[in-house]
């Protein structure tokens, strides 16, 4: 019997912020991919019927900014959550989750940016979608400068030293999390040129390439990491046992 064809719903805030390496797995899953701009004016569906995946993206701006659209998004967001929609909020995505649900997000001490580790807690284990992650440590991707409180009920599953809430689930179908995992070369690519500059002419021992330099050792185990939770999402969002 053929698989259920997943439909997934991203909502994007910048261009060269979308699903990254999800995209084509989830593509290769047989899913069906619908990306709304939502920071350009791209309209929300009426319905929570029409999508059975949610993913909220990242993008440089602050959920506490006062802009209409933000506001629609977050009552969006709090809706599908409440409705039982799987649900996946990535760096600035996190932050929509826990502020639809009341939760503070406020800058940090100081920027995560870079290849990084973060502290993978022991619910983690157990956990449908963070289950892959290696314990008590994982290599992951963070740009940001915000971080958030957990939302009420949540449970925290990963953490960092300047950010005690990394990644947190909601339920049983909704999590967020502050970093990348979904970050490839051509993602990275365009990350460089829209934050720092052309690759081609920042001084060699700049940040964005040094950063370059890590990618080649270090993506590679992130598209693994990708891989095991793009499946496990998939078969949450059909309702298979993950």
């Amino acid at each position: 019997m053929a698989q259920q064809s997943v439909r997934v719903l991203a909502l994007r805030h910048i261009m060269c912020e979308y699903l990254g390496a999800f995209e084509r797995l989830f593509e290769e899953g047989g899913a069906r991919i619908t990306y709304v701009d939502t920071a350009a004016g791209g309209e929300l569906p009426r319905s929570h019927d029409s999508y059975d995946l949610l993913a909220i993206l990242g993008g440089p701006m602050s959920v506490n900014d006062p802009d209409a659209w933000l506001a629609a998004e977050k009552q969006f967001v709090r809706e599908a959550v409440e409705r039982g929609k799987t649900t996946l909020g990535l760096c600035l995505g996190a932050q929509m989750i826990a502020t639809s649900f009341g939760a503070r997000v406020a800058p940090g001490e100081r920027k995560e940016v870079g290849f990084m580790d973060i502290d993978v807690g022991d619910a983690a284990a157990s956990d449908p979608l963070l289950k892959s992650f290696a314990r008590p440590h994982q290599m992951v991707y963070q740009l940001h400068q915000e971080g958030f409180e957990l939302p009420p009920g949540a449970v925290r599953l990963a953490s960092s030293a300047l950010y005690p809430n990394q990644a947190y689930r909601i339920g049983q179908r909704c999590w967020g999390m502050q970093f990348h995992v979904e970050i490839d070369r051509p993602m990275l690519l365009e990350w460089i040129r829209e934050y720092w500059g052309d690759p081609a002419t920042l001084p060699a021992g700049s940040y964005a390439r040094v950063m370059l330099k890590q990618a080649d050792e270090r993506l590679p185990q992130l598209e693994r990491l990708a891989g095991a939770v793009a499946t496990d999402i998939l078969k949450i969002a059909r309702g298979e046992d993950a």
